[in-house]
């Protein structure tokens, strides 16, 4: 800085650059999400971004801590997978620093340190299992029920939504459980026969053999 040619002191340029900081405030003009709790992850990403006023030249400098953990520096966006937290419940935390050299006093970044807090929630259902209660091969005109273990909500490849299901075709059969939060797991399928097959009388998972 300077006037007329001759520079302004020191006091003169710290004076300033605090002035402008009370002027301007918080570099950060806005952030996404804009809802900083309850981020719920299933087993997905999502992007995290800043939205600054820099000054010039640009003096900022920006922090990414994950449960106080450094990702990264000096970018505006940051990407985080479900994989990468730890536990149910996270926090994300963006920090932006003004490092300007016009200011001699020793508090200065720490007074001009501003943050941005993301609470994150890890939220995957677990693994659904199916247990028939009876045989899984049926014989002419019957069928078997198929059970779930419990969840908030149910879909199965049949279109059904209930915890339990009767079939009477031969297929394969895996439900999807969904929890409060929206996030999904899927069970292994299990395989339904249609009996009689003989070549599987030996199989301890089909108990129902019927004659010709």
């Amino acid at each position: 800085m300077q006037f007329l040619g001759r520079e302004f002191c020191p006091v003169c340029k710290e004076a300033i650059v605090e002035r402008i900081h009370q002027l301007f405030g918080t570099p950060i003009q806005g952030h996404s999400p804009s809802n900083q709790t309850n981020i719920i992850f299933c087993d997905s990403s999502q992007t995290f971004q800043l939205n600054l006023k820099k000054p010039s030249p640009n003096t900022l400098r920006v922090r990414w801590l994950l449960n106080g953990v450094r990702l990264g520096g000096n970018q505006e966006s940051i990407g985080i997978g479900a994989g990468q937290l730890s536990g149910n419940v996270n926090q994300l935390v963006a920090e932006v620093t003004d490092t300007t050299l016009l200011s001699r006093a020793d508090n200065h970044a720490q007074l001009h340190t501003y943050s941005v807090t993301w609470n994150l929630t890890r939220s995957i259902p677990a693994t659904p299992e199916i247990n028939p209660p009876g045989p899984v091969g049926f014989c002419p005109g019957g069928s078997v029920t198929l059970v779930s273990g419990t969840a908030y909500r149910y879909q199965w490849n049949t279109g059904d939504t209930t915890a339990a299901i009767t079939v009477n075709t031969p297929g394969n059969y895996p439900v999807t459980h969904i929890n409060d939060s929206g996030c999904i797991a899927t069970s292994a399928p299990v395989t339904v026969f249609a009996a009689p097959k003989p070549e599987l009388g030996n199989d301890k998972n089909v108990l129902a053999i019927c004659n010709d």
